[in-house]
């Protein structure tokens, strides 16, 4: 676990989700558009994943989340709601067919009373990259 700031935590220091290319989408055809899948495709780090689920499970609130998204277009608002830890990496799975790359770690801010402990989540895709916080 980490012990300092959350903005000062480097990508370096968290732990890999993924372990190569990862698509967490498919395409509807008769949307003509891609769409969120039930399933991730590709090697996307089943062992990675349960190791993220028995670690941030601990920590993970429940909420309705906006932040904003990276596109070819800017920073785009978004509007989410996570029901349980493993909505986390599949909700910020980029849809598309997108290569992508996420990390995780967990950050306990001091002067805190050691209470609040946060997840937090690096992504990295085409469109840019970005640490999140759970």
């Amino acid at each position: 676990m980490l012990v300092k700031h959350k903005h000062d935590v480097k990508p370096e220091e968290l732990f890999s989700l993924v372990t190569d290319e990862c698509f967490c989408s498919v395409f509807n055809e008769e949307k003509q558009d891609w769409e969120p899948a039930k399933q991730c495709h590709g090697d996307c780090g089943k062992y990675l994943l349960e190791d993220f689920v028995r670690e941030a499970s601990k920590h993970f609130r429940p909420r309705t989340w906006a932040t904003f998204w990276p596109t070819w277009q800017g920073m785009q608002p978004m509007t989410v709601t996570f029901k349980t830890v493993t909505d986390i990496p599949r909700i910020m799975a980029p849809s598309g067919n997108s290569w992508y790359n996420m990390k995780w770690g967990l950050v306990k801010e001091p002067g805190r009373g050691n209470k609040r402990v946060w997840i937090a989540l690096w992504l990295v895709h085409h469109d840019g990259a970005r640490m999140y916080f759970f």
